[in-house]
């Protein structure tokens, strides 16, 4: 959530991008204004997803998402895409998949929910 976005649910105290200081903080300002902002890291479980950003037909795809992607990865940016097997992000996986698709709101947990203590136990035993 950028700053912006923040400030108007009244989360941040101020819509300014907190790395230039300089405009508010959007997603456009972020994502293509920011002199600061030079680094784009993306993680995606989905393998043909990668394939398809990577692939020489990326540019001229019928989805906008892909074509998006394709034009971040032609500014002068030090961009990562890589993928992550599902099985290597359970507890996000399953976070993800508890929000409520029709509740923007914010959900905080003051803990580990019952469904991710889990997947945090075994992290903890493999250290």
């Amino acid at each position: 959530m950028t700053n912006a976005t923040k400030h108007c649910r009244n989360f941040a105290p101020s819509p300014t991008c907190s790395l230039c200081c300089s405009l508010p903080e959007t997603v456009l300002h972020t994502l293509s204004d920011c002199a600061e902002v030079r680094q784009l890291w993306s993680q995606s479980d989905c393998r043909q997803a990668i394939d398809l950003i990577y692939s020489a037909e990326a540019p001229s795809s019928v989805l906008s998402l892909v074509r998006a992607i394709t034009r971040l990865r032609r500014m002068d940016w030090e961009v990562t895409i890589i993928w992550v097997p599902r099985d290597a992000n359970r507890a996000a996986d399953t976070m993800a998949k508890l929000a409520d698709p029709s509740d923007y709101s914010l959900r905080v947990f003051h803990g580990a929910p019952l469904e991710v203590a889990t997947f945090i136990e075994l992290a903890k035993l493999r250290l």
